[in-house]
This record gives C-alpha cells, sequence and structure tokens, in this order.
C-alpha cells in the first residue's frame, strides 16, 4: 500500500490511502526533559481485520517524523495548498 502525508499545519499530517484520508500524523512537543512524540492514529475505530497494512492497532507512537515515514513506506510528503 502506499501513503502520502499531506501537511495540514505545522507537527499535523493527514496519512492519505487512494486519495483518502485514513489516518492522521500528529507531533507533540517534549515537555522539559521529556522527548517529543509522532502520534499515527487512525482516523476511524476499524476492526483489526480491516485495517490497512501495517496498522494492527488503532494508535502508534514514534520518536520522530522520520521514523513515522519510514513506518508508513512515505517516500513524499505532499503541501496541504
Amino acid at each position: 500500500m502506499t501513503y502520502t502525508l499531506t501537511r495540514l499545519a505545522s507537527g499535523s499530517y493527514g496519512v492519505d490511502l487512494d486519495g483518502s484520508i485514513i489516518a492522521s500524523l500528529v507531533h507533540e512537543p517534549g515537555r522539559g526533559r521529556a522527548l517529543s512524540k509522532w502520534y499515527v492514529e487512525l482516523l476511524e475505530a476499524t476492526p483489526r481485520i480491516k485495517r490497512p497494512t501495517p496498522f494492527s492497532d488503532q494508535t502508534y507512537t514514534f520518536s520522530s517524523f522520520e521514523e513515522a515515514a519510514d513506518w508508513l513506506g512515505v517516500k513524499e510528503v505532499a503541501s496541504g495548498e
């Protein structure tokens, strides 16, 4: 499956699959010494068997944008404009 990320705002992306946004990729800045996190979350509660690859859970946490994009197999980011 090929995903495209569309930048919606600073630190916020739509995860597009075949022309439909199916998930979000959102940055949560770190507080104090805590590290920042990136979250990928399906927008709709979907039975596990019907979730697109690589989603086996509804939400995933990553330590960087690059790690999240790599997990999704994203090669490029589209402008939301």
